[in-house]
């Protein structure tokens, strides 16, 4: 057993010195930065990318959300989204009326209502149209009622929208 004794001459305390860390940006500064990436940015991706990142970033946020609402206030739209677990129309549209205070209900549009709509002027649209027909009838007959993120599931990267897209 080595006896206990001073330490060895190679062995020197060190003595670390840690420097404050600066203070972080207030919300005020980082939402001016948020304001600045939007000014400069001239593609709709690049409105998204800001919009999902730095934005919820500014406000400690881990997710995010671009809803869109047409004029009328009648119709909200789902453009974009970034964070953890996908919610669905029903819990997105649960948040809006929250925060809003105003009530919005998400509901099932018949399905006459959307293959009334279907074009089926040309052979490639009909059969198009004939086979989204036989699907969402397969899919109601059976109780499957699918999910607004089943597009983002499948897909690698999520995809973003037209602004003009109705």
């Amino acid at each position: 057993m080595k006896k206990a004794g001073p330490p060895s001459p190679e062995w020197k305390p060190y003595l670390a010195r840690v420097s404050p860390s600066p203070e972080p940006p207030s919300l005020s500064e980082r939402l001016q930065t948020v304001t600045e990436a939007l000014a400069a940015a001239h593609t709709e991706q690049k409105v998204f990318q800001t919009v999902l990142t730095p934005a919820p970033q500014a406000l400690n946020a881990v997710d995010a959300t671009v809803l869109l609402v047409d004029r009328a206030g009648r119709h909200l739209k789902v453009a974009a989204t970034q964070g953890h677990e996908p919610l669905t129309l029903r819990q997105r549209a649960e948040i809006v009326s929250r925060v809003t205070g105003r009530s919005i209900e998400v509901q099932q549009i018949p399905l006459e209502t959307v293959t009334a709509q279907m074009p089926r002027s040309t052979l490639i649209e009909a059969y198009g149209s004939d086979s989204l027909e036989r699907m969402f009838t397969y899919c109601s007959r059976h109780g499957l009622t699918g999910s607004s993120n089943v597009l983002g599931w499948v897909q690698v990267q999520p995809p973003v929208p037209s602004l003009g897209a109705g």
